[in-house]
């Protein structure tokens, strides 16, 4: 082979190999993906959870629900169509996640909590 032939080569391959690295980045979160992690984040905030963990949903009151699902433009579809995405996409539920926890941590500090 060439120089010539190597520098092609290389003006061709390496591009697509450095391609290649980039989709190791972060998935970026989309609007809908941070509306649903302030959903999430107020859910668990206002007695989405019980003291001991488990999930109180049960003991929610159905409008308490959907005022919060109102209030974050998101609707039980969504939430679902969301979850199958999450579902595909661990590292994009990772970030998701993240943003939660954010904001769990944001509430905390502006309640006096550690």
């Amino acid at each position: 082979m060439s120089a010539v032939q190597r520098f092609l080569c290389c003006c061709i391959l390496l591009p697509a190999a450095l391609s290649g690295c980039s989709g190791a980045e972060e998935p970026r979160l989309d609007d809908v993906d941070r509306r649903f992690a302030a959903f999430y984040s107020e859910y668990l905030l206002t007695g989405g959870l019980a003291a001991d963990g488990r999930d109180s949903s049960a003991l929610m009151p159905r409008d308490h629900i959907d005022s919060l699902l109102d209030r974050h433009d998101l609707s039980l579809e969504l939430l679902h169509e969301r979850a199958e995405r999450y579902q595909e996409r661990p590292g994009l539920w990772k970030q998701v996640l993240l943003d939660i926890r954010s904001r769990l941590d944001d509430s905390g500090a502006e309640g006096g909590g550690e």
